[in-house]
């Protein structure tokens, strides 16, 4: 229950990361 948890909060922050990462590295 607790790892289903961490892995719901984990993942969206690392995928918006990434996002945020790629839309620097294009816009600049």
């Amino acid at each position: 229950m607790l790892s289903k948890l961490l892995w719901n909060a984990i993942v969206p922050l690392a995928v918006g990361i990434l996002v945020a990462l790629f839309s620097y590295w294009l816009n600049h």
